[in-house]
Order: structure tokens, then C-alpha cells, then sequence
């Protein structure tokens, strides 16, 4: 699949989904540089890490798999931890907030928004990164196990005291722990009410639940306790009150044993009155039921989801299976449902329609199939460590000119189709010394595969496809591993004076940076090896042990314009030497942010080029040209990329807003135009009205 095509079809999915929203609230920060020069790097016997391997030995790295969906991992707020972010939590009046706890989560930005919009879609939730409580002084740090500077966190305070408080646009820095500043609370608001029996002329209804949840376009990074969003119960007169919603739109629903859901969308709450919602619940029934396997065995703790199947029952609800797989829907109307049912090992169960009121439903998940996998060197030895990502496999288009039985005589027939490869959600396995030589690789639903393997020392490779069914037995695979090739060069600046410490990297040839590459670019299937690393002090940079097929080198640094060259080939057992890479001079941009006359930190500043007709010919053009920067706590930034000339847009917004919405109310208005002519220097103040 050509990856301009796959984008064409994000681009759709986008305009459906909302797309405009994540363009504008993306994050397109560049990777840190390996700091190791890539010419003088040496094979070490160090194994390859789970999720990322060495780029000096022209190796793969992959994103981090998701997490299962039972999975809620432990308080990792240790001190000992090399990074994580530390803070203060304060009451309104500034006075120090104890036991109060605080998560850190991951954030949808950038490179993540797709897969969190993904997982959303699954109904996969992803736990907290690190977990704690504030000490005497409301003092709380927060440990990270892994360096990642293209993540995005949140630190969430969860508080029955207060209005719960996020502080986003959190980003780890090589200095370690991160200061994410003093986080003070705010008074909640109450939201209060009764609920009844509907017309029973207010006869209460005894410990109903009634949920408020924030209006999300998805949520995907969840705390524990906010599953539902803040949950009470009623009394015995049927009131409820809870006096800690923080302001915004709010979906509030209630809904008892024997009686519908009730749920009452886009409330609005702010701080100038409290609200008032009462419940009339209408009489309701339950879907109850099983989640066996196939051999009539209980599946415990798996989700099932009932969704209304008719407009005129509007109503989903779902619930958890007990230790022998059993479950009870509660809330649902008189109508048609479709079952889901997900469990982690199984493949999705789907049932409809099952009516409401069903008592007796049984839904079966089929185990998830396997593959065995024998790895093998160039010379046929075992390979006894190495690491397997299942990627879904897509055939390329059959070409009828490939046979040559149509092609003009003496030309050579265009070749078919490649076949691509797409990431999928199975985490990807470390495999170490394996009995006889076997892995058995599993997790994998029905379809069709093919197995990604890195090894050190040996090029990335690919198996043959192969379609795993829901009764199918595990196919067993062997895969060869080579050499692949090797892509050499030097970079130099304008005199031809090498320059060193330039970042490097390999891509796929049909690349190309725009807003959406750049967005999606972990998402768009390739064969070729994706690597990185640095110029040494000759300029000069290496990367072998590349898998076959055709590269775009991209050459980037600090202190000139970012260069592509395209149409490298590479090919197993050779080495190409490329002409020196020329880096030219560009124009750097800076400034300061203002929030209603105010330097303000945490502000996002977004440049990105626009097509000028009247540029003249031979200027170099800025197309795709889209880099991001942060402003400090006196709200400076500077843009890490240099600018070529052309014609540009820079708009800003603040991050720690409480509405997504409002930040594109303030990119909208603060956009500007200008244009790079070749300068040293650009300097833009941003002025942005704050959003209430």
C-alpha cells in the first residue's frame, strides 16, 4: 500500500472524526538525536532491549505496545527513578493539600493522538504511568521507568474536596525530574438532586447511582475511581449531591436495579449557581448472561457491552464478569441489543439481537490463535534472541504487465505492487533461547499476518504471510536472516566544512514531512529499517545491517535548514557511499507569548509554510515545512528547526485550557503571516486574548 495512498485515507477518517481539532492540537516536537556518532559504533553483546533496539546497528524501533486491559500497574512514584515529574498540591487558599492523590498519565498528543484514537475505538483503557499521594507538605513526585521525549504526560489530582485539577503539556528532559509547578485546586461545584420513580408522584429510589462526566471526544488514559467520571449514591429519600464537579459540559446519568438508564447529555456547569438535576426513572430491565470459552469454561473479568440497536432505546450499558464468567447489564429499555464481550487472550464475542430482559445469554470467545517461529542465520545457525512484532499483511496489487505477457519489446515490465505491512495492537515479544529452537508466538485474532524480526547484528526481516482462522493449529515459520546493506556519506555545510553532530536518519522513499506524516508517521507500514544517529567530527555518518528496498536520508541540525535525499536503493551485501549531503543556512524564529498583556508559559506556538504564488522561481521552496515549541515561565519559545525561505503561518494557544475547544478559539486568533527571506534571525511576539 503506498504510504501517499494510506494517508489519503487518514485524511478521510479525519474529516469524519473530528480531524480539524487534532491538527490543530498535534505535536510535532522531533526526536531527540542517538548521542552516540554513528560511524564509530561497534556490535556489542548487549541484548536488544524489548520496544527499542540500537538505530547504530540499522535496527527498527517500534512504539511501545499497549498495555493489556486488566492491567492497573503499582505506585511507581520512587524516588530512586532517573526521571518523572515532582509538584506541589495547594487548597484554594495556598495552604498545602496532604493524601491527596495524584496520578500521571499519558496524553493524547502529537504521534499518539491516532493510537489513542484507536484504543478509544477498542474500548481499551491505558493505566496510569506512575501513581501516589502528597506528603505533609502536599509535595508528591511522580517516577518514570523509561526516557521518551516524544510523550506527552498529564499530572491528574484526584480530590473529594475539590474540583479534580489535570497539568498538561508535561514533556521529560535528559536533566531528569521534571518540575511540574504548583498545582492548586479549585472549590467544586455541586451538583445535587433526587431521584424517583417515574410517574409515582416522587416516590425516592434508595442507592441509585448517578454519574458526571466530563464531555470528552474520547478518553483513553483513565485514574481509578473516574472510570465513570465522579459517582454518587442516593439516600434513602432518593437525594444525591456531589459538591466537587469542576466547571464545563458535563453528561450526567442515573440508573437503579429494576429501573432504565436515564441520562441527561451537555449540562453545563459553572461556578456562578449550583445545579439541580433531578431523575425520573422509567421501570427498565437487565440482560444477564456468561462469558464461557470453548470448552464451556467462565471467563472471569471481562467486559461486556450491550448496545441499543434501535433509535428509539438509546441506551448502552456495560458491566464486568464475575469469577464464573457471569454478568448482569443493568438500566436497559425494551428493545434490541448487540452483546459485545472482551476479553484479554480471547477474540471479541459478538451476539444480536438479544432483547432486554434476556436471562440467559451465552456468549463464547474463541481463544486467539498462534504461530510457531524458527529463526535461523545466514548460514543456517539458530538464532536464539530476537525480537517478533505480528504486523498485518495487505498483498500488493497484481500488476499484468509483470509477467511481461503485455509490455513493449525491448523494455523491461513494471514490477508489481509491493506488499505493506500494518502495526497492530499485539505487544511485541522478547524471544530468548527458545526450546528446540521454537517460539510459540500468541494473542493473534483471525486474519492475515506476517512476523516482523530484529535480531542484533542481523538486518530487519520479514516471514511469509500466513492466515490464522478461529480452529486454525499454529503454522510453524522459518525465517532467514542476512546482512542487508549498508548506506554511508558525509555531511558538510556550504564551504564544505564537514559538520558534526548532525542528526541523521533513514526513511521510506515516498515519505514526505507535512502535518499528517508527521502526525501518523508511527502508523504508516514500511519494510524499510528505520534508523537514527549523529555525524561524527568528520560529518561523517554510517548505517548498516538496512533491509533492502529504496531510503530517503533526512539531515537534521540546529543551525541549518532540514535536507532529504531520496532514491537510495539498497541492496544485501552492498554498500552505498552517497555524495556529500550540503546543509544550507536558514532563518531561526523566536519571540514572546502573551495571555492578555501577561509572558505566559505553557503555550504551544505552531509555524508551518503556505504556498506563495508570488515567490520567484528559483527560490527554494518550504513546502510541508511544520515545527512546534513550548514557551518557558516568561513566555519565550524558539523553534527548534531553522526556516528555508518562503511564506508562513504561526498561531499559538495555551495547553493547560480546560476545553479543547477554546484552544482552537485561540489559534484561530492569533494567527499571523510573514515571510523568511534567507535572515539569521526572525523574532515574533504572540499576543492571545485568554478564553473564558
Amino acid at each position: 500500500m503506498n504510504p501517499t495512498r494510506l494517508l489519503l485515507l487518514i485524511v478521510v477518517l479525519l474529516a469524519v472524526g473530528g480531524g480539524a481539532w487534532m491538527l490543530l492540537n498535534s505535536d510535532h516536537t522531533p526526536s531527540a538525536p542517538i548521542e552516540e556518532p554513528v560511524a564509530t559504533t561497534t556490535t556489542e553483546d548487549k541484548p536488544p532491549e524489548t520496544g527499542a533496539l540500537s538505530a547504530q546497528h540499522g535496527e527498527q524501533t517500534e512504539q511501545a505496545p499497549a498495555p493489556a486491559r486488566s492491567e492497573v500497574k503499582v505506585d511507581r512514584s520512587k524516588r530512586e527513578s532517573q526521571w518523572g515529574f515532582f509538584g506541589k498540591v495547594v487548597a484554594p487558599t495556598g495552604v498545602p493539600v496532604k493524601d491527596c492523590k495524584v496520578f500521571l498519565v499519558e496524553s493524547a498528543q502529537g504521534t499518539e493522538l491516532f493510537r489513542f484514537m484507536q484504543l478509544a475505538q477498542r474500548g481499551v483503557t491505558l493505566p496510569p504511568v506512575a501513581s501516589g499521594a502528597t506528603d505533609e507538605q502536599g509535595q508528591f513526585r511522580l517516577g518514570v521507568e523509561t526516557f521518551d521525549p516524544n510523550k506527552a504526560f498529564e499530572v491528574r489530582v484526584v480530590s473529594n474536596d475539590y474540583a479534580d485539577k489535570a497539568q498538561g503539556g508535561l514533556r521529560l528532559t535528559t536533566d531528569g525530574w521534571v518540575d511540574a509547578g504548583v498545582l492548586q485546586l479549585e472549590p467544586g461545584i455541586t451538583v445535587s438532586g433526587q431521584v424517583t420513580v417515574a410517574g409515582s408522584a416522587g416516590m425516592p429510589i434508595a442507592d441509585a447511582e448517578v454519574s458526571i462526566k466530563s464531555n470528552l471526544p474520547f478518553e483513553v488514559s483513565v485514574v481509578p475511581g473516574r472510570e465513570r467520571g465522579i459517582v454518587v449514591r442516593t439516600d434513602a429519600s432518593g437525594f444525591y449531591r456531589a459538591t466537587n464537579v469542576p466547571p464545563g459540559v458535563h453528561t450526567l446519568s442515573a440508573v437503579a436495579p429494576n429501573y432504565a438508564r436515564l441520562t441527561i447529555p451537555n449540562v453545563t456547569v459553572n461556578p456562578q449557581s449550583p445545579v439541580t438535576q433531578n431523575f425520573e426513572l422509567s421501570p427498565g430491565l437487565s440482560i444477564q448472561g456468561r462469558v464461557i470459552d470453548g470448552t464451556g469454561q467462565g471467563v472471569a473479568r471481562a467486559r461486556v457491552v450491550a448496545v441499543a440497536m434501535s433509535s428509539k432505546t438509546p441506551v448502552t450499558g456495560d458491566t464486568f464478569t464475575d469469577e464464573n464468567g457471569g454478568f448482569e447489564i443493568l438500566g436497559l429499555l425494551d428493545g434490541p441489543y448487540q452483546l459485545t464481550a472482551k476479553a484479554e487472550g480471547f477474540v471479541d464475542a459478538n451476539e444480536k439481537p438479544i432483547s432486554a430482559g434476556t436471562k440467559d445469554v451465552q456468549l463464547v470467545v474463541e481463544k486467539q490463535g498462534a504461530v510457531r517461529l524458527t529463526v535461523v542465520g545466514k548460514n543456517g545457525q539458530l538464532v536464539r534472541e530476537y525480537q517478533v512484532t505480528v504486523k498485518s499483511y495487505f498483498a500488493g496489487q497484481p500488476n499484468p504487465h509483470a509477467t511481461g505477457a503485455e509490455a513493449t519489446p525491448n523494455m523491461s515490465p513494471p514490477p508489481a505492487a509491493e506488499p505493506a505491512y500494518g502495526n497492530t495492537a499485539i505487544p511485541v515479544q522478547h524471544v530468548r533461547n527458545p526450546k528446540d529452537g521454537v517460539a510459540l508466538i500468541e494473542g493473534i485474532d483471525p486474519g492475515t499476518y506476517a512476523l516482523q524480526i530484529n535480531a542484533r547484528g542481523y538486518a530487519m526481516a520479514f516471514s511469509e504471510p500466513f492466515t490464522l482462522g478461529p480452529d486454525t493449529e499454529p503454522p510453524h515459520l522459518t525465517v532467514q536472516l542476512n546482512e542487508g546493506g549498508v548506506i554511508a556519506g558525509v555531511v558538510v555545510d556550504a564551504n564544505g566544512a564537514p559538520v558534526a553532530g548532525a542528526a541523521v536518519e533513514t526513511r521510506p522513499n515516498d515519505l514526505d514531512d507535512n502535518p499528517f506524516t508527521v502526525m501518523f508517521a508511527g502508523m504508516i507500514p514500511s519494510k524499510v529499517t528505520r534508523a537514527q544517529g549523529q555525524t561524527d567530527a568528520q560529518g561523517r555518518f554510517e548505517f548498516k545491517l538496512l533491509n533492502a528496498g529504496r531510503y530517503q536520508i533526512k539531515v537534521s541540525h540546529p543551525e541549518y535548514v532540514e535536507t532529504y535525499c531520496k532514491d537510495q536503493e539498497v541492496v544485501v551485501g552492498q554498500r552505498i557511499d552517497m555524495p556529500p549531503i550540503v546543509l544550507q543556512m536558514g532563518s531561526t524564529l523566536s519571540g514572546v507569548v502573551r495571555v492578555d498583556g501577561k509572558p505566559t508559559g505553557l503555550v504551544k506556538v505552531t509555524v508551518s509554510s503556505k504556498s506563495d504564488p508570488n515567490a520567484p522561481s528559483n527560490m527554494p521552496r518550504a513546502a510541508g515545512f511544520m515545527c512546534d515549541a513550548y514557551t518557558d515561565n516568561e513566555g519565550r519559545y524558539r523553534m527548534s528547526k531553522r526556516l528555508p525561505p518562503g511564506l508562513y503561518e504561526v498561531m499559538a494557544a495555551q495547553q493547560n485550557l480546560p476545553n479543547p475547544l477554546y484552544q482552537i478559539i485561540q489559534f484561530q486568533r492569533s494567527k499571523q503571516e510573514f515571510s523568511a527571506a534567507g535572515q539569521a534571525q526572525l523574532v515574533i511576539d504572540l499576543n492571545l486574548e485568554a478564553v473564558k
